[in-house]
């Protein structure tokens, strides 16, 4: 027998809807620390590329909400120490969540250097985009540094924000596991 005692939301957090993608209702809730599992399904090339398409798009509206819901940053964003989680569990689970965890990750690298921040392409393409509608005439020297000290200002904060949550999430389980410790559960 074995007693399961969920952990209580302190601030009312998305739900997920049937389709395990999350909704605009929010509400606190208890959470067992379990995630939802991969299911292999097969399907028609057609529907694979439909499925594949998606990802990015699906990956971009979490960014969105990432953004629009700084709250949620906890649980969308992964540093080394979170990442090192995720694939341990990727390679015990086996080859097909090894490739899965590669997809999902090199999608999210894709969508991250299309961020118009100008040491990233997007923001080379915002820079050459605003330089076409000058009749081609070229950003001065002065601009373009402003701009790129600024972006890779931009993405260190990022680093760091990413950082600090990843180092937070560590020691919050670390605490659970040593209250597990001294509780002798």
């Amino acid at each position: 027998v074995a007693t399961v005692v969920p952990e209580v939301d302190t601030e009312p957090q998305p739900v997920r809807g049937e389709d395990l993608e999350f909704s605009d209702q929010l509400a606190i809730q208890a959470r067992l620390g379990v995630m939802h599992g991969f299911a292999v399904r097969h399907m028609s090339a057609a529907v694979a590329l439909r499925e594949a398409t998606m990802e990015p798009v699906r990956m971009v509206k979490m960014l969105i909400a990432t953004i629009t819901k700084p709250s949620q940053a906890s649980r969308n964003v992964a540093g080394p120490t979170a990442m090192a989680s995720v694939t341990s569990a990727a390679v015990k689970g086996g080859a097909y969540y090894v490739v899965w965890l590669a997809s999902a990750l090199s999608i999210s690298l894709g969508v991250m250097n299309l961020l118009p921040i100008v040491p990233l392409d997007g923001g080379q393409m915002v820079v050459a985009f605003v330089e076409m509608l000058r009749s081609g005439r070229r950003l001065s020297i002065q601009v373009q540094n402003l701009l790129a000290n600024s972006g890779i200002a931009l993405i260190v904060i990022l680093m760091l924000a990413v950082f600090a949550i990843d180092l937070g999430r560590s020691s919050e389980v670390n605490q659970r596991e040593q209250g597990r410790l001294e509780n002798g559960r």
